[in-house]
């Protein structure tokens, strides 16, 4: 395991980033968002994507310095075509615009076509909570999971995002799939030859397993039942139906990397001063979660936890003790930097 710090691994990701053509102000976005995923623990949306994203550019399905048009608005909304390219940069480009809608008209929903894969949903989230603002982010994916009651997968994992402007230390967010967990996870585990929990997968045959190859060549399962089925529907229409983008068994994955990606994502900024005064809201909040703090823990639990707070301890706890990678995660970064002439040493050495 290689463990290196915050600058130093978003450097190396910029590094690499530059050297297959991406304009400056864009690697920032797309490195910085890699690593706070790293960051905050979730791993499968870190920096082990970059090797597809290069991919990607070299078989033109993302392309960098792609214009954002567009295409259809009105004062508190907008459709957006993001040209393919890199998800991360459509994305903060998507929700500052909520954002700027939302500050004019109380609300600001932008539904996206032609974009890519955007990695951490909470990263754009984050953008309206540095604003005063409640953060909305859905997208779809490629099917993956069964339908409640099915046994062929038919959905994605579907991930919804929502953040909630408080008073507290730790930002409130609730970034989850609407499958038993994220595939990116599955497909962590199978890198790094360990098994998975009972109950995130089941194999090809549709049985249990806890067998993460096997759980790749079959299908995950929804989030609590015929809940989650019925959320990940929710999102698969309003990330996907609602941009002109693809919807169910159609769209597309992020591999293989020469398919171009047609899934939607959606954008939603909510100025909570257009309803009462933001302090008033923070109060409210902090009220529900001092509560909720202070309720007492099950057996085998040592307190109750807000959305976003495992996240949040894995962030300070990687931030001051730099960010583990797995073998697999740091023999691809070596071969891209081999591939591309990017001198490891230099980063390596340097200070934090």
């Amino acid at each position: 395991m290689k463990v290196l710090s915050e600058n130093q691994l978003k450097r190396i990701c910029i590094a690499i980033l530059e050297a297959v053509g991406t304009p400056r102000d864009e690697t920032e976005i797309v490195a910085d968002s890699l690593v706070k995923a790293n960051l905050r623990g979730i791993d499968s949306h870190g920096v082990f994507r970059l090797i597809a994203y290069v991919n990607r550019v070299k078989y033109k399905t993302i392309i960098p310095g792609a214009p954002f048009t567009i295409t259809r608005e009105t004062p508190s909304t907008a459709l957006v075509s993001g040209g393919f390219g890199f998800g991360q940069v459509i994305g903060v480009r998507a929700m500052k615009l909520a954002v700027e809608k939302a500050r004019k008209t109380g609300i600001g929903a932008i539904s996206v076509f032609n974009t890519n894969h955007f990695g951490m949903a909470a990263y754009y989230t984050m953008i309206a909570l540095q604003n005063g603002m409640i953060g909305v982010v859905t997208c779809n994916t490629s099917p993956s999971v069964l339908p409640w009651g099915g046994r062929v997968p038919m959905l994605g994992t579907n991930p919804i995002c929502v953040a909630i402007p408080s008073g507290q230390d730790i930002p409130i967010i609730l970034d989850m799939a609407t499958s038993a967990v994220a595939r990116g996870k599955i497909e962590s585990a199978a890198k790094e030859g360990k098994p998975i929990p009972e109950g995130w997968a089941v194999d090809e045959n549709g049985e249990p397993t806890t067998n993460p190859v096997a759980a790749l060549k079959g299908a995950l399962l929804p989030f609590g039942g015929p809940k989650g089925y019925g959320l990940s529907f929710i999102v698969d229409i309003v990330s996907g139906a609602l941009a002109g983008a693809a919807c169910g068994k159609d769209v597309c994955s992020l591999y293989p990397e020469e398919q171009k990606c047609n899934a939607g994502h959606f954008f939603l900024a909510i100025n909570v001063d257009s309803f009462i005064p933001i302090r008033d809201f923070k109060a409210a909040v902090d009220k529900v979660v001092l509560e909720l703090r202070s309720s007492p823990p099950a057996s085998g639990y040592e307190s109750v936890l807000i959305p976003g707070e495992i996240e949040h301890r894995t962030e300070q706890k990687r931030l001051l003790e730099g960010i583990p990678l797995s073998k697999e995660t740091w023999q691809r970064l070596k071969k891209l930097c081999e591939k591309f002439k990017v001198e490891l040493i230099p980063f390596i050495d340097s200070e934090v």
